[in-house]
Formats: structure tokens, sequence, C-alpha cells
């Protein structure tokens, strides 16, 4: 079984679809996520490969941290690594459709 049949139904739901800093906003003390360009019903990890692409340069504690915090049976190090691997993938898929810039 893929990694996408990880943890049952449980593991499915509703995500953003585009979480990184960029779509984070705080507030008088509370978080606000904007742009749901790419809001989806799908497998939870989506939404944690694509925080864990874009902090790809910190600390290693930082991306540990964010994998703990989902606190999910059916979060693996294989299901971070294959959901990482797809966002990598995904955003460069994304970057091929931006035009180029003038020279």
């Amino acid at each position: 079984m893929g990694w996408f049949g990880s943890g049952g139904p449980s593991a499915w739901g509703p995500i953003h679809g585009d979480l990184h800093h960029g779509n984070i906003l705080f507030e008088g003390g509370e978080v606000r996520l904007i742009d749901f360009g790419g809001f989806s019903r799908t497998h939870l990890a989506h939404d944690l490969g694509t925080v864990l692409y874009h902090v790809m340069y910190q600390d290693v504690a930082v991306r540990r941290a964010l994998a703990e915090g989902y606190d999910a049976a059916w979060l693996t190090e294989e299901v971070a690594g294959a959901a990482g691997c797809a966002a990598a993938i995904d955003n460069l898929a994304f970057q091929l459709t931006i035009p180029r810039e003038p020279t």
C-alpha cells in the first residue's frame, strides 16, 4: 500500500493546499490562514509536506517539531519524506507554469 493509503479514512480531510509562511498571518495573538486556492480534500500529509518543503533550509529541529506537532498515528518518517518529495515536485511543476521574465 502506498503512503496515501496510510492511516485509513481518518488521515483524509480538508486541507489548505498551499500552507507556507507566506500564507500565514499573525494578528492579535491569533493565527489566520489566507490564499485557499489549493483547498481540497486529500491526505492530511499534503499540507505537512508543503510546510516541510518550505522550511527545508531551516534546522532539522524545526522540521521535526512540525512533524511531531501533528501527533498522528499515520505519520511515519516514510510518510513525511514522501509528502515532502510530493510537495517539491508540485512546487517545481508550478514554477514551470510561470512565464519567463523578460531579460
